[in-house]
C-alpha cells in the first residue's frame, strides 16, 4: 500500500438508494460517487461482488468469479434499449425500502431475462463475443451451474451486462480520485461452481464430499464458534499446481478493484477445519497453511498489488508475521478498542485502542459484521458509555461524529467507515449478525441520505486530519 493518508466508506453497491428492489450500478451508484468525491473521500469499500448464496450473503456465493447479476441496473438497460421504459413503471417496491430479495426474484430476475433475450435477438455487440472468450475458463463452467440445462446463453449474457456495467461505474470513480476497496472471501461455497468443477483442489471422499468444512472457534460474535461449512483447501495440490486456481482468482479481481481485502486473513497461516457434520464450530482444530509461500508466488506474480489483511479473529504471533513479512495494513475496529473489561476499564493493551494503531493499518468505526456505531453505543452499559466519553472528552450527544473523528485522527494511514455512521443510524440498519439467518444484508440508504451535511463534515475532518 502506498504512505498517502486517506479516507473511505465502506457500502455495498446493493445498498444504494432503488426503486427497483435492491441498489445497483446505475444513475445512484454514480451519484454516490460524486457524494464521495464532494466529502473526501477517496476510497470505496465494497463487499464481494459474486453472486449472493445462503441468507443472500454475499460471503456464501456459487461462484468465486462470477458477478451478482442483481446488481444489474434495469434503467441502464432500458437505454441501450434492452427494456422499455414500461416495464420499470411497474415496480412494486419504494426506493427508500429495505432491499426486498422476495421481489428482486419475482420482478426483477424475469426483467433481466427479458433483457437478456432481447440483446440476443438483437445479435448482441461487438464486445460480447470477447468477453466469452475471454472468460470462458470461468463463465462456461458457472452458466452451466447455475442454469443446468435451460437458457445457459442467457446467463452469459446477463454475466457480460453485469461486468460491461461494472468496469464503466469503476472507470467514472476512478477518474475522479476514487479507488474501490475490493473484497475476497478465503472460501468458497460448498454449493458453488468453483467446488463442483475443481474438487481434487479441496479435501473431500472418494465420493467428492467434504470430510472437513470451515469455521472459526468460539470467539467475539459466538460462544460456540461460527460454522461456516466451507469445503476446505487441499493447500498440498494448490502448491503442486503452483496456486494456479487462487493467482486466476487474484488477478480478476485485481482487474475489478484497485485494492483487494483479504476476508478470514489468518486462514492462510492457519484455518478452522471442523469435521464434516459437526453441530457447531467447538469440535474443530488447526491445520497449517502455505502463509508466507503463497503470498511469495503472489507477489511474484504481482508486484504492484495492493492487499489489506482482514485480521481479525483468534490471531497469533504468526499470523501477524505473515501480515508484517509482506506489510500488508492489517485492521483496527474502534469498537473492539472501546470496550470494556470485567473490571470496568479500558485494557490500555488491546490493540483496537487507537493510542496503538501503527501506520500501516485501515481504521473503522465497525464493519458490516457490527452493529452500527450508534446501535453499539446505545446497547453499551452505562459505565461503559462513560469511559468512551472520558476517552473521547466529549458528550455523548453526537458520539459517532466523535469516534469517527478519532479514527481519522489516528496515526492510521487509512480510514474508513461505514456509511450507516456518517448517516448516525441505529441497530436498525446493521448490515449483518453473524451466526444469524433472516433479516441480513437488507439495509438500503434512503435517497435522501446522499445530502451535503454528512459529506462535508466528512470532508472537514478529512482535510484537517491530512487524508484529502
Amino acid at each position: 500500500m502506498d504512505k498517502n493518508r486517506a479516507a473511505g466508506i465502506l457500502l455495498h453497491p446493493a445498498s444504494l438508494p432503488s426503486k427497483n428492489c435492491i441498489g445497483d450500478l446505475g444513475p445512484r451508484a454514480y451519484q454516490f460517487v460524486d457524494f464521495m468525491q464532494a466529502s473526501g473521500a477517496r476510497l470505496w469499500q465494497v463487499l464481494p461482488l459474486g453472486p449472493t448464496g445462503y441468507g443472500e450473503s454475499p460471503y456464501d456465493s456459487p461462484s468465486a468469479f462470477a458477478g451478482n447479476t442483481h446488481l444489474i441496473s434495469l434503467d441502464l438497460l432500458a437505454e441501450k434499449g434492452f427494456l422499455q421504459e414500461s416495464d420499470l413503471q411497474r415496480t412494486p417496491c419504494l426506493e427508500g425500502a429495505r432491499i426486498d430479495y422476495g421481489n428482486v426474484r419475482k420482478w426483477k430476475l424475469p426483467l433481466l431475462e427479458k433483457a437478456a433475450e432481447s440483446f440476443l435477438t438483437s445479435g448482441g455487440d461487438e464486445g460480447y463475443p470477447a468477453f466469452c472468450r475471454e472468460n470462458s475458463w470461468w463463465l462456461d463452467d458457472y452458466a452451466v451451474f447455475s442454469r443446468g440445462t435451460g437458457k445457459i446463453e442467457n446467463e452469459k449474457v446477463l454475466q457480460y451486462f453485469f461486468f460491461s456495467q461494472w468496469n464503466a461505474l469503476k472507470e467514472y470513480a476512478n477518474s475522479r480520485q476514487i479507488r474501490i476497496i475490493g473484497d475476497i472471501p478465503i472460501f468458497v461455497s460448498l454449493h458453488s461452481a468453483d467446488f463442483q468443477a475443481n474438487r481434487h483442489l479441496f479435501h473431500t471422499d472418494k465420493n467428492g464430499a467434504p470430510t472437513v468444512v470451515a469455521g472459526v472457534p468460539p470467539d467475539y460474535f459466538s460462544s460456540t464458534g461460527q460454522l461456516w461449512g466451507n469445503p476446505l483447501y487441499d493447500w498440498k495440490v494448490h502448491k503442486k499446481e503452483g496456486y494456479s486456481w487462487w493467482l486466476r482468482r487474484i488477478k480478476h479481481l485485481s482487474e475489478m478493484t484497485d485494492i483487494i481485502r483479504i476476508d478470514h486473513f489468518r486462514g492462510f497461516e492457519a484455518y478452522w477445519a471442523v469435521p464434516a457434520g459437526a453441530k457447531t464450530a467447538e469440535t474443530g482444530k488447526w491445520l497449517k497453511a502455505p502463509g508466507k509461500d503463497f503470498f511469495k508466488k503472489v507477489r511474484e506474480n504481482f508486484p504492484d498489488l495492493k492487499i489489506m489483511a482482514e485480521d481479525l479473529g483468534v490471531i497469533t504471533d504468526e499470523v501477524r508475521d505473515l501480515r508484517d513479512t509482506f506489510n500488508f495494513p492489517g485492521m483496527k475496529v474502534m469498537q473492539f478498542g472501546f470496550e470494556g473489561g470485567e473490571d470496568r476499564k479500558l485494557d490500555p493493551s488491546n490493540v483496537f485502542l487507537p493510542f496503538n494503531y501503527t501506520s500501516n493499518s485501515v481504521v473503522y468505526s465497525g464493519t458490516h459484521d457490527n452493529n452500527t456505531t450508534r446501535g453499539w453505543y446505545n446497547n453499551l452499559p452505562g459505565w461503559n458509555r462513560d469511559l468512551i466519553r472520558r476517552y473521547l472528552a466529549r458528550p455523548d450527544d453526537d458520539i459517532v461524529w466523535d469516534i469517527i473523528r478519532e479514527g481519522m485522527q489516528s496515526c492510521a494511514d487509512f480510514a474508513v467507515f461505514p456509511m450507516q455512521d456518517l448517516l448516525d443510524l441505529g441497530e436498525e440498519a446493521r448490515m449483518n449478525l453473524p451466526s444469524t439467518v433472516g433479516g441480513n444484508w437488507s439495509w438500503k440508504m434512503k435517497p435522501e441520505d446522499l445530502n451535503g451535511f454528512a459529506g462535508s463534515r466528512f470532508r472537514e475532518m478529512a482535510e484537517l486530519y491530512g487524508r484529502l
